[in-house]
């Protein structure tokens, strides 16, 4: 599935960030800010709900780790 930005998103599995960026759970929700013209990856800003506030984070991607929601 290709993506565009400004797609409304949803992570379908929990997306380990590594060294330099914050895990993504499975249903974080998140926003398409940019993706790459093979559609191997996406840059996706999402909104991570926590006990003491909501995190923001930009994270890259593989499109098939997401879903598009309405």
């Amino acid at each position: 599935m290709s993506f565009s930005q400004g797609d409304k998103v949803e992570a379908v599995v929990d997306i380990r960030g590594g060294i330099f960026s914050q895990d993504v759970p499975a249903g974080s929700k998140g926003v398409v800010l940019s993706s790459s013209w093979t559609s191997s990856s996406c840059r996706v800003h999402f909104t991570l709900e926590g006990m003491f506030g909501n995190t923001e984070v930009d994270v890259d991607v593989d499109p098939s780790y997401l879903k598009k929601r309405w």
